[in-house]
């Protein structure tokens, strides 16, 4: 299958040019959004998401098709670890 120009460009962003683009769709979507501002490991926490009363998290990733599931659900499970509980977790991948 071959990638569409977008699929490309997407897929070699740079990781904070990713989190940007996620963050600013959300936001544009009606989530107060609340970029966390930390690089390297952040334990799966791009951003703090706010929807009326709901409270949650993004984390935006590159990694590859093969290894999404794993990916995710690593991250889902460090989030459910958190002190902070959440409503809702998204996960955007650009791979």
């Amino acid at each position: 299958m071959s990638l569409t120009e977008l699929e490309t460009a997407l897929g070699n962003a740079y990781p904070q040019d990713l989190e940007k683009l996620a963050a600013d769709l959300l936001a544009e979507r009606g989530y107060d959004v609340a970029p966390t501002g930390t690089k390297g490991t952040d334990d799966g926490i791009d951003a703090v998401l706010h929807d009326d009363d709901r409270d949650g998290i993004l984390h935006v990733s590159r990694t590859r098709s093969d290894r999404l599931r794993g990916k995710l659900t690593d991250d889902a499970a460090k989030a459910a670890g958190h002190d902070q509980d959440y409503d809702f977790f998204v996960f955007v991948n650009a791979r």
